[in-house]
């Protein structure tokens, strides 16, 4: 949970050292087992957004690992867009697209529409958006993903990437106050 508050927060750095420390524990109580699948998944975001795509595929791989066996469709789902989101920040569009396809045909219609692997599906399409340069679509879009959590009263560190990506695309189209707006609230 201090992971989760630290990346909310904006201190990612601090997020990641949390998720360290708390894998760290968890693998000491069971050495057997592998962590826990939301610890994985979460430091790999962290990852992530510091730009340690290694890093973040790794600990994306052993999340998918372990909601394979585990048997849980929402989890293989997260963990795969959350590996094509990796392909998409390191430039590889067709790879990450890809993915993407594949886990939306496998498991996207088995998913609730409401749930997280459906919000992490919307990330993923947004940001596909904004790397290919569809403005107005990346703004449509980010402003879905920024409604789904502020819908449900969440302020958490997926809506400030949003609203900073969000702005990314107001400066593209030379919507200078909309950046600015979004950018403030972030």
């Amino acid at each position: 949970n201090w992971g989760i508050a630290s990346f909310s927060a904006g201190d990612i750095l601090r997020a990641h050292a949390t998720y360290n420390e708390a894998i760290g524990v968890a693998q000491r109580l069971s050495p057997e087992r592998a962590a826990p699948f939301y610890l994985q998944r979460n430091r790999g975001v962290a990852e992530l957004e510091l730009a340690r795509h290694d890093a973040a595929m790794a600990d994306f791989e052993q999340a998918l690992s372990t909601a394979q066996a585990d048997g849980n469709a929402g989890n293989i789902a997260l963990a795969g867009i959350a590996k094509a989101l990796t392909l998409l920040d390191r430039g590889e569009l067709a790879a990450a697209k890809a993915l993407a396809a594949q886990i939306r045909q496998r498991h996207g219609p088995s998913l609730p529409k409401d749930g997280m692997p459906a919000v992490a599906m919307m990330q993923f399409d947004a940001r596909a958006a904004l790397a290919e340069g569809r403005w107005a679509e990346a703004r449509e879009r980010y402003g879905r993903v920024i409604d789904f959590f502020d819908g449900r009263g969440m302020q958490v560190g997926p809506v400030v990437s949003a609203l900073r990506s969000r702005a990314e695309a107001h400066l593209q189209e030379r919507a200078y106050d909309a950046a600015a707006a979004d950018l403030e609230r972030a």
